[in-house]
């Protein structure tokens, strides 16, 4: 929300949990202007992505990042 909605009035956020067998998958999103190609999880320099990517580590899980229409992180580990 810091970054996605700067200079704008409003904004969605959407976050989802579904199951498939053993496979959770998580998504968080929002309709801002969206994160630069240029950052990702693995080099990112703020505090924020760094333990994101931390904990989907240690919970044995991969994320991924879409750039459509703002951002999208899908974030997929076995129950």
């Amino acid at each position: 929300m810091k970054y996605a909605f700067s200079g704008r009035e409003d904004g969605e956020i959407y976050i989802g949990v579904t199951r498939n067998g053993d496979r959770i998958s998580l998504v968080f999103a929002d309709n801002g202007r969206g994160i630069p190609e240029a950052v990702t999880v693995e080099n990112s320099s703020g505090f924020g992505l760094q333990l994101v990517g931390m904990l989907v580590s240690q919970i044995g899980g991969k994320i991924s990042t879409e750039r459509i229409n703002g951002t999208r992180y899908r974030i997929a580990f076995s129950a």
